[in-house]
C-alpha cells in the first residue's frame, strides 16, 4: 500500500513500513556485522594512521625531527595493552616494555556501543593534542618546566623526541562505553634525563 504526497511541486512516493513484530528477529547484532565485515579492524587501522599523521604533524613545527613510522609490532603491544586498560586488567604504564610511552583516557559518550571510523580519529587526534599542548609550559632554552608547579611535560617530550621514529597505537573504548584508552609507544624510548637539549628540537620561526 502506498501514498503520494506533494510538496513544492514534486511528487514523492513513500511506501508503508511493516509493522511485524517478528521481522527483524532473526537479524544479526550490529557488533556481529561490524566484526564479520571487519568494519572495526578498518576503523581502528584509520584510528592509527590518524595518531600518526598527528605526531608528524606537531614533529614537523620542531627543527631537526623527522617523522615517525607506524611499526607493526609496537602497534600491536599497544593495542593489547590499551585493551588489558579498559577491561580493567591494568593501569598505567607498562612496567615491562622498553620502549617510551604515553597514555590517554579520554571520557566518551555515545548512543552506539562501539567506535566508528569517526570516533577512533577523534580520539586519535585528541589525544595527541593533548600531550602536544604540555609545550606551554616547556622552557626551550634551559629545556625544563617554566613552572615547575605546572602541568607535566614529559608526554610532550616523548611526543616529539628525534630519535623516537617508531610509533605503536593502541585505541580501546571500555566495556562500559564510557571512557577511551589511547596508548602509544615509542622505539627509541624517549625523554632520557639529560638528553632533551640533543632531542627536543627548537620551534621552528
Amino acid at each position: 500500500m502506498s501514498a503520494t504526497e506533494t510538496r513544492a511541486n514534486f511528487e514523492i512516493e513513500t511506501s508503508e513500513v511493516p509493522t511485524d513484530d517478528n521481522e527483524h528477529e532473526n537479524l544479526p547484532d550490529i557488533s556481529e556485522v561490524i566484526e564479520f565485515f571487519g568494519l572495526d579492524e578498518a576503523a581502528l587501522r584509520a584510528g592509527q594512521e590518524a595518531c600518526l599523521d598527528r605526531h608528524n604533524e606537531k614533529r614537523a613545527l620542531h627543527q631537526s625531527t623527522k617523522d615517525m613510522k607506524l611499526d607493526k609490532n609496537l602497534t600491536d603491544d599497544a593495542q593489547k595493552w590499551a585493551e588489558k586498560i579498559a577491561r580493567g586488567d591494568a593501569t598505567g604504564y607498562d612496567p615491562d616494555t622498553i620502549c617510551g610511552e604515553n597514555i590517554s583516557i579520554i571520557p566518551f559518550e555515545s548512543e552506539l556501543p562501539y567506535l566508528t571510523q569517526g570516533d577512533y580519529v577523534g580520539v586519535a587526534r585528541f589525544a595527541v593534542d593533548t600531550w602536544y599542548n604540555q609545550v606551554s609550559n616547556y622552557d626551550f632554552p634551559q629545556h625544563t618546566k617554566k613552572n615547575p608547579n605546572g602541568i607535566t611535560v614529559s608526554s610532550f617530550v616523548q611526543t616529539i623526541w628525534k630519535i623516537s621514529t617508531y610509533l605503536g597505537v593502541g585505541i580501546a573504548l571500555k566495556p562500559d562505553g564510557s571512557e577511551v584508552v589511547v596508548v602509544c609507544r615509542y622505539l627509541q624510548k624517549g625523554n632520557i634525563e639529560g638528553n632533551r637539549p640533543q632531542q627536543v628540537g627548537q620551534l621552528k620561526q
